[in-house]
């Protein structure tokens, strides 16, 4: 037993149905309106479709096609973005790393007995207190703002390299 599908309908169209398929396509046809104009509708589009012509591609297009996948895209202005970024970023490191030691070479006591423990546990407060201080209100806004400005820059070079591989694309 048939149930007329849109598969169904479109094998009627190309002439796939066999003789008993045929038979009961027609029989339900017959008695469902709905059915009908789900047909009308897919012939319409079957015969718009019909007066487009075909384009047959050259002998060489595969070749053609392959040659220019397989060629490297130039990147220049990525690998200068991407090494200035990220040289950016590193400077910005050292100078908070450079900071944070000055702040705490400038300000070891001169301490009389060399307890190495109370040493280091003085240093290493000094590193909490001069982390904190680089990351307080008022500067994390400021390591916001340009990390926001290096996401935006980012997502600029990302789109740009986007919207000229698809115009690429479309010149195949």
């Amino acid at each position: 037993m048939i149930e007329i599908t849109d598969e169904i309908l479109n094998r009627y169209i190309d002439g796939e149905l066999t003789s008993s398929e045929l038979e009961e396509f027609k029989e339900k046809l017959r008695n469902s309106e709905d059915a009908m104009k789900r047909l009308n509708a897919l012939m319409l589009v079957h015969n718009e479709l019909k007066k487009y012509p075909l384009k047959e591609p050259s002998l060489e297009f595969t070749s053609q096609l392959m040659k220019k996948i397989m060629r490297k895209p130039e990147q220049k202005g990525q690998k200068y973005f991407i090494f200035s970024i990220s040289s950016f970023i590193i400077l910005i490191c050292v100078l908070i790393v450079s900071y944070i030691a000055s702040y705490i070479v400038s300000g070891t006591p001169a301490s009389e007995n060399n307890d190495t423990l109370g040493i280091f546990i003085s240093y290493l407060q000094k590193f909490v207190h001069s982390i904190s201080s680089v990351f307080s209100k008022g500067n994390v806004s400021i390591i916001g703002i340009i990390f926001s400005f290096v996401i935006f820059i980012t997502a600029y070079f990302f789109f740009d390299s986007n919207r000229r591989t698809r115009t690429r694309l479309d010149k195949l």
